[in-house]
């Protein structure tokens, strides 16, 4: 929500696209709301005039001073120009946010805490952090790659999400949960080493690689490898839950995490379900310190 467009439903962001000067080269024009003299909100073209000018002479020769081109609706901007077939598209939802799998094919969306809302979200690790048996998650990520215009969208450090099982989640800063990625971070990856432990790797574009571990998980645990064929898992906890867990090949931002998983001790029984159907059942007792398959 840390941007510079105050989207909304009311008032989206819109991308506007067509070859207005006819030169088999498509013009997009993006534009957003903001309060004219009047004092009303309407809809102006985001670009400077330069960068308008870049893409067509036509653009240039519409407006005599910076102050007309200023003063100029996105509706004043396009009126001369034949619109049919114009593309338009629009976004008017920014939050950060996680859809929530209610059952029988309905879905809910969910902002984030306004922690996460800072800056964009580029690497994403769900897992239990501090193994209370509920899932929670690790953000990271921030944009270097902006117009002039707008600038960076770097006010994010990383954050830490603890679950509570019910949807709902607490925000740690960095300076409480010690995980911090403050630059033009991407690619975040969890792996584990031969002992056991887990680390989580976060790449910074034109910057360091960080690494983190986490005290919680890196105790001796328990934990499960799944096979090659392996699809997923369901972990029945001790107070009646179960959790989905699924092993992906492929995670985030150019990322493979271990499929590797902890397993708390809240955990009574394990099922593992392949991607031919077949299943198989677990007892915890049974997985050993280390790596299980």
């Amino acid at each position: 929500m840390n941007n510079y467009y105050n989207i909304s439903e009311q008032q989206p962001l819109r991308v506007y696209a067509k070859d207005f000067d006819l030169n088999e080269s498509t013009d997009a024009i993006l534009s957003c709301y903001f309060k004219s003299e009047a004092g009303d909100m309407r809809e102006y073209p985001v670009h400077f005039w330069d960068e308008l000018n870049a893409q067509s002479p036509k653009f240039r020769n519409q407006f005599s001073s910076y102050k007309q081109y200023g003063g100029a609706t996105l509706e004043g901007l396009l009126k001369p120009y034949d619109t049919t077939g114009m593309l338009v598209l629009k976004a008017n939802y920014s939050q950060t946010s996680y859809a929530e799998n209610e059952g029988n094919g309905k879905f809910s969306l969910r902002p984030l805490p306004k922690l996460v809302q800072r800056s964009p979200v580029n690497g994403i690790i769900v897992c239990d952090v501090n193994l209370d048996g509920n899932l929670d998650a690790l953000m990271l990520g921030n944009d270097y790659g902006n117009e002039v215009f707008s600038g960076k969208y770097d006010a994010g450090t990383g954050t830490v999400l603890l679950g509570n099982g019910k949807g709902n989640f607490v925000a740690l800063p960095s300076v409480k949960s010690g995980f911090k990625v403050a630059g033009d971070a991407k690619a975040f990856g969890r792996l584990k080493n031969g002992a056991g432990e887990e680390f989580f790797i976060a790449t910074q574009n034109l910057d360091s690689v960080r690494v983190f571990k986490c005290n919680e998980m890196s105790q001796p645990n328990r934990s499960f490898q799944p096979l090659a064929m392996d699809s997923y898992a369901e972990l029945h906890h001790e107070n009646g839950m179960t959790e989905k867990v699924e092993f992906y090949y492929g995670s985030g931002y150019l990322s493979q995490s271990t499929r590797s998983i902890t397993v708390p001790s809240t955990v009574t029984a394990i099922r593992i379900f392949d991607y031919s159907g077949n299943q198989r059942n677990l007892e915890y007792s049974h997985l050993a310190l280390g790596q299980y398959n």
